[in-house]
């Protein structure tokens, strides 16, 4: 296999299917308490302590969430108004949402307003940088100039959840939500290229439970990747669905401490082969560069 470029084996079609229903540690708990999991039902979680703190939960974050912005004090009958949580519930939690700092109450009206532990959430949340929005400028001038489409990724179980923002009339496949393979894609690809050694590992070491008989070609298509990566900045792939596009992709890491992205682009194979991919390679290690630094200049401005 060429380092130059990871080909993907035609016969591997299998998808990972992703489990579906309660999560593992529910099923693992009514499993342990010697229930039957299938025959678990709603109405008995329903009855549960459990549900009741969920459901106290979330009426707790609804009557936060009745504050906007343009208000300074709100009154028990306003946030029932707005929420639809019967009064006398909004007293009990609008009393224990002051217990923990996350309403004050004013002393001369009784009304109230976001307390301190809110106001901490709220300057974690204007920390948190969102890398797309940052990105999407730059990324969509890139596309525009190259005749090309444009990716990001996340991590989604054993896929890359995929958002095109930039391009999308060239791809030569729908990419707008669609579920990127790791070992299959440059999106995929990249993501894995982009983890610390453990996290990689970790990560690896599930796909290969996944993969079975097939994990050989895919060990070698990632580590043909990595080595890719190691040496020029990109990693290339050819054949993507079904042999139909060639891409071009990278790990796009935050610096905010939010999750890791991918980032590729890439177009029908008749149009972008091997030579027209290195060929917007420097171009590509450039948009990254510029999206990096975009976002670093945001950080050093909230903080």
């Amino acid at each position: 296999m060429s380092v130059g470029s990871v080909t993907r084996n035609e016969e591997e079609t299998g998808r990972v299917k992703r489990p579906v229903g309660r999560p593992s540690f529910a099923r693992a708990r009514s499993a342990k308490a010697g229930g039957n999991v299938e025959q678990d039902s709603s109405s008995s979680y329903k009855s549960s302590p459990d549900c009741e703190l969920i459901n106290s939960l979330a009426r707790g974050l609804q009557v936060l969430a009745a504050f906007q912005p343009e208000d300074d004090l709100l009154g028990n009958k306003d946030i029932s108004a707005r929420t639809g949580i019967p009064k006398p519930s909004v007293s009990r939690l609008t009393d224990t949402l002051v217990k923990l700092n996350f309403l004050e109450q004013d002393v001369g009206n009784g009304l109230y307003r976001l307390g301190g532990a809110a106001h901490a959430l709220g300057l974690a949340a204007r920390k948190t940088i969102d890398l797309p929005t940052i990105a999407q400028p730059f990324i969509e001038r890139f596309a525009s100039e190259h005749g090309i489409t444009v990716f990001l990724g996340t991590l989604e179980g054993l896929e890359v959840r995929a958002r095109v923002l930039g391009g999308g009339s060239n791809a030569g496949y729908n990419g707008l939500g669609a579920d990127f393979s790791l070992d299959e894609t440059a999106l995929g690809l990249a993501y894995i290229c982009g983890l610390d050694p453990q996290a990689r590992k970790d990560l690896l070491a599930r796909l290969k439970t996944a993969r079975g008989r097939r994990w050989p070609q895919s060990e070698a298509r990632i580590e043909a990747a990595l080595k890719q990566y190691a040496d020029v900045g990109f990693c290339i792939m050819q054949g993507e669905w079904g042999g139909q596009s060639n891409t071009i992709g990278a790990p796009l890491p935050s610096s905010s401490g939010t999750p890791m992205l991918s980032i590729c682009c890439g177009g029908p194979a008749a149009e972008f082969d091997r030579a027209k991919l290195h060929e917007l390679a420097p171009y590509f290690v450039g948009l990254i560069s510029t999206i990096k630094a975009a976002t670093k200049q945001q950080v050093i401005r909230q903080f």
